[in-house]
């Protein structure tokens, strides 16, 4: 299509089909399968302050104060787990694909998605979901595309698509900025200002790698910089999701050049060479239960907490959140003035709910979902407090916090040791979940949270120190120990330098 045809159609109307995104992260070791109940299905309404609608209606108001025409649209998040059904999957794709085809002839096409979603019969959801959107709409209408940077960014997303932004924060506090980048590339590309070509490198790595921490710190900064070079549009980062095991699993740099293929190649090159340099500083190295025992029984009241992550059991990872390892451990070795949470059990928040706050009770807590989870602990504890549908926030740098529903939520106290339990199996984000219920973290000498770090934002602030801890868990740390059958392991750290 021409710039002028393209100038033409802007000129007129055009009639966006944004924000279309069915969103999960798929841990394919997790014996639990993520069914269409498990996925939030919501649109555009200013008046909800879920997730899902604040998502959508960011983008609704940033697209129309383009003066664009927004078509209405549906997303779909479940949180992460294990594979999607094969129903599951074809139902909500088919539910976007007909929303698509009723609102034709759209101007282009705007696809958040994630980009580590596995289903029974698709290791790549997103790719099939692109592709057949491309089938729909033809060759010449642009399709835009964000993905989580835990993302497995294959050659059929990139060949079927014409732009893509990644987050580049994890800590994910960009979720909406880099929406918005996306959004502007596509109106660019729309107009024929710009006529963008995308390229890809594979850095053979398998890893975690948190943007707060250096050397990665260093690495994220240097983005925006090599943006501001001739013919370049964008460069971007995707980390991978190591605990997706497909053939795709692993770490590639993406950059989009303006009708410049061989530029975008050499970029895309440049940037994997350096975060293939800092391989072994980047190395994901947590310390053990053990270490972060003896780090509390030694810690002396300052007046902020250690914040201590126990990674292994992450619901944002897949995790199922209800190990009970390190609530143990605390126990056995007589820890007091700490707290811990989330622990998922509905079972035992809604015996506490009934017997309300104040009450002692016997609890039979955790351990319940598979061989990682540990065995369940049978606890005498107090009942300190209650709340129906706890949302805590996860901070944006736009300071349009995210809503995160937590579910019924309560607090137990046994022996010293607060304990957060929850009946909506979600990651921690923000102190919220234990301020909440009047615990003063001030007199805390240790905050153990449930997530590998997008409790960082939140907690960073207010902690003395924050250590990542690998416990054990559904989610081991150490990825040559995870049991892959589908990835290729020709990469670091299986091999020191797989380019020789």
């Amino acid at each position: 299509m021409s710039d002028q045809s393209f100038d033409n159609r802007f000129q007129e109307n055009i009639n966006w089909c944004g924000e279309r995104q069915i969103i999960t992260e798929t841990n394919t070791f997790s014996p639990v399968p993520t069914g269409l109940d498990d996925y939030v299905i919501a649109r555009p309404d200013a008046s909800d302050t879920a997730l899902e609608s604040k998502i959508l209606t960011h983008l609704q108001h940033r697209i129309q104060q383009k003066g664009l025409t927004f078509c209405p649209s549906f997303v779909a998040i479940a949180e992460p787990g294990g594979i999607t059904t094969r129903s599951a999957y074809e139902q909500l794709r088919e539910m976007l694909l007909e929303e698509l085809k009723q609102l034709l002839p759209v101007d282009l096409i705007i696809l958040p998605l994630h980009g580590a979603m596995v289903a029974d019969g698709y290791d790549d959801c997103e790719g099939d979901l692109i592709s057949r959107v491309r089938s729909i709409v033809g060759p010449e209408i642009p399709i835009g595309v964000e993905l989580d940077l835990h993302c497995h960014l294959t050659q059929t997303m990139v060949e079927q698509s014409d732009l893509i932004a990644i987050y580049r924060e994890y800590p994910h506090t960009d979720i909406l900025q880099r929406a918005e980048v996306l959004l502007n590339m596509t109106v660019d590309m729309a107009l024929g200002k710009t006529r963008p070509v995308m390229a890809m490198h594979d850095c053979r790595m398998i890893n975690l790698y948190p943007t707060a921490l250096e050397p990665m710190r260093s690495i994220v900064n240097r983005l925006p910089e090599v943006e501001q070079r001739e013919n370049i549009i964008s460069v971007d980062i995707g980390h991978g999701f190591p605990w997706g095991d497909v053939a795709d699993c692993g770490t590639r740099t993406l950059v989009i050049s303006d009708n410049d293929p061989e530029l975008a190649k050499q970029t895309a090159e440049e940037i994997g060479n350096v975060v293939f340099e800092h391989r072994h500083e980047l190395l994901f190295n947590p310390i053990s239960l053990n270490k972060a025992i003896q780090i509390i029984l030694q810690k002396e009241h300052t007046g902020k907490p250690i914040v201590i992550a126990d990674i292994a059991d992450n619901a944002g990872g897949g995790a199922a959140s209800d190990s009970t390892s390190v609530l143990e451990a605390m126990l056995s070795n007589g820890l007091t003035d700490c707290a811990i949470g989330m622990i998922w059990d509905p079972q035992v928040v809604e015996i506490a709910r009934k017997a309300g706050t104040g009450a002692q009770l016997t609890v039979r807590l955790g351990g319940k979902t598979s061989v990682d989870s540990g065995q369940p602990l049978d606890l005498n504890v107090k009942v300190t407090g209650t709340i129906n549908d706890l949302i805590q926030p996860f901070p944006q740098d736009s300071g349009d916090d995210l809503p995160v529903p937590c579910g019924d939520t309560v607090c137990l106290e046994c022996n010293g040791v607060s304990i957060i339990v929850n009946s909506t199996r979600t990651q921690v984000f923000h102190p919220a979940i234990f301020t909440a219920f009047g615990i003063d973290l001030s007199c805390i000498k240790a905050l153990v949270v449930k997530s590998i770090f997008h409790f960082y934002a939140g907690f960073a602030p207010i902690a003395e120190e924050v250590l990542l801890m690998g416990a054990p868990g559904p989610l081991n740390p150490d990825f040559t120990k995870v049991p892959y059958k589908q990835a290729d392991l020709h990469k670091f750290p299986w091999m020191d330098n797989p380019f020789r």
